[in-house]
């Protein structure tokens, strides 16, 4: 629960301690940027999950409600970080956690498209520099793939035929 107020908070009555590490910011490998962002979030319940904490003011974080989750971003301008984490929290506010490295590139700057219709995946490199990445299958293994700047490269789902 998150709440947005135009007075100073009062000492203690707000939680205000950033977990550790979090699903949400896994593959964040820079400062994260909040753009302006929003002013005067405090989490109000201890069962708030503070991903992101600083000039007392919440940036990032969620909590549980019924059967879903709701994810508080302060604001997200466009960036290829800033694309991973909205993406992964919408994984995140559905529990669908364990879904996320199904088709997938571990380097941010790679993306993983499947067309299982068509038995193909799609594996893509948005930068003007090489990359390298592991990609997952849709099974859970993964493979070393190096592209090319811009590179898209086409593969076969592997069946298991």
């Amino acid at each position: 629960m998150f709440v947005v107020t135009k007075h100073q908070p009062i000492h203690d009555k707000y939680f205000h301690t950033p977990l550790a590490s979090h699903f949400i910011t896994e593959d964040v490998v820079e400062e994260l940027d909040f753009g302006e962002g929003m002013r005067n979030i405090y989490a109000l319940n201890e069962n708030t999950e503070i991903i992101s904490y600083s000039n007392g003011e919440v940036h990032l974080g969620a909590h549980t409600y019924g059967k879903g989750r709701g994810v508080y971003i302060a604001g997200l301008p466009y960036s290829t970080q800033n694309t991973r984490v909205l993406l992964r929290s919408l994984y995140y506010a559905a529990h669908k956690e364990e879904e996320f490295k199904k088709w997938y590139a571990d380097n941010l700057y790679c993306e993983v498209h499947a067309y299982p219709d068509n038995n193909m995946y799609a594996i893509l490199n948005n930068t003007n520099q090489e990359q390298k990445t592991n990609v997952y299958d849709g099974e859970g293994n993964h493979v070393a793939v190096t592209l090319a700047p811009g590179e898209i490269r086409w593969m076969v789902i592997n069946d298991g035929k």
